[in-house]
């Protein structure tokens, strides 16, 4: 049997009101958990509504500081193991240091220099955020709808207000 493809129901409001008119509609007659629905509004929107509390898009630092840490253990613990492994390499009070610090220094080091390039590297928005920066009104998206759903959430968007209603 196969899984219902889950879907993302979005639409612009031009009001606060409206919104909150369609959240207490989604929740209270839809059983859709508050949890479930985002409102979004641009940092351009965010001049007109909700008193210029739009959080801005920040940098993607923690991804590339885990996978530069990822990349500078498997680099230290390779050269690690190839200093142990092949002969002639033997220097006297190396040995322990690269067996215990050798692979914990390639961490480290692999997390500053993931995340100092990660601070230089600015998210971009994906899926229905991007839709966000189409307009400068309000936007707000229904997550993890059943596709069979996606029609009456779509309806209960447009009987309050919202315009350019889109299920993705």
């Amino acid at each position: 049997m196969a899984r219902e493809r889950r879907v993302s129901v979005s639409g612009f409001y031009d009001t606060e009101e409206k919104v909150e008119r369609a959240l207490l509609e989604l929740t209270s007659t839809y059983g859709i958990p508050r949890d479930l629905v985002e409102v979004l509004v641009s940092q351009r929107a965010s001049q007109r509504f909700y008193g210029r509390r739009a959080l801005a898009l920040g940098s993607q630092s923690f991804g590339f500081a885990a996978a530069g840490a990822i990349i500078g253990l498997l680099v230290a613990t390779a050269l690690s193991f190839e200093l142990i492994l092949f002969p002639g390499r033997d220097l006297p009070g190396v040995l322990p240091f690269v067996q215990l610090l050798g692979p914990n220094i390639g961490l480290l080091l692999g997390a500053v220099v993931g995340a100092l390039v990660g601070l230089f590297v600015k998210k971009k928005p994906r899926g229905p955020y991007r839709r966000v920066l189409e307009r400068d009104e309000i936007l707000l998206v229904v997550h993890g709808r059943f596709a069979s759903e996606a029609p009456a959430v779509e309806d209960a968007l447009h009987r309050t207000g919202a315009a350019d209603v889109q299920s993705r």
